[in-house]
């Protein structure tokens, strides 16, 4: 940005051309140079603050970061120490005749382990592998396959292609 210079002499509006370069930029083409000693400057809503986007960003990572710990609290005794739970929901598992309904959780470990959620117990967990899979069948159906086994699940609070995002940008971020 030629505005931001550290050198005053190398900014936009220093050097050849002046002011008048400056006021030939782009970013303020058609303003009034003439009558803007007379304009009004526009008001401000009671409250609102400006934030650059970068420091919007960093909040929303934060606040992300905070909600996941207190969601972590809950599930505290499932998880190993320091692991926060990054997606959780309720899902079907089906494995030959049998349906259960489990509490799947996502962590950052990166784990994925399934609780009874009448019994508040740790059932297992769907061995975190780079090989991993997942491929959603359908709004709610998705399969998660490993080395050696497919785990077939149905979504039953959120869309299917939640659990995918979570799952891959995980798997991605953990290569």
């Amino acid at each position: 940005n030629s505005l931001l210079r550290r050198e005053p002499s190398s900014r936009l509006g220093s050097g050849e051309g002046g002011y008048e370069k400056l006021k030939n930029h782009p970013f303020v083409k058609g303003t009034d140079w003439g009558g803007l000693h007379g304009e009004t400057p526009p008001t401000l809503k009671s409250g609102a603050v400006f934030i650059y986007k970068e420091d919007q960003e960093r909040m929303e990572k934060e606040k992300a970061v905070l909600k996941r710990k207190q969601e972590s609290e809950k599930w505290k005794k499932h998880l190993n120490p320091g692991e926060l739970v990054v997606a959780d929901g309720l899902i079907s598992k089906k494995r030959g005749m049998s349906v259960k309904k489990r509490h799947l959780l996502l962590t950052d470990g990166p784990r994925l382990v399934y609780v009874d959620p009448k019994a508040d117990t740790t059932m297992g967990q769907i061995p975190w592998s780079e090989d991993m899979t997942i491929d959603v069948k359908n709004s709610k159906d998705f399969v998660i396959v490993t080395p050696g086994r497919k785990w077939l699940l149905t979504s039953l609070d959120k869309p299917a292609h939640d659990w995918e995002g979570a799952i891959k940008a995980l798997l991605e971020t953990n290569e």
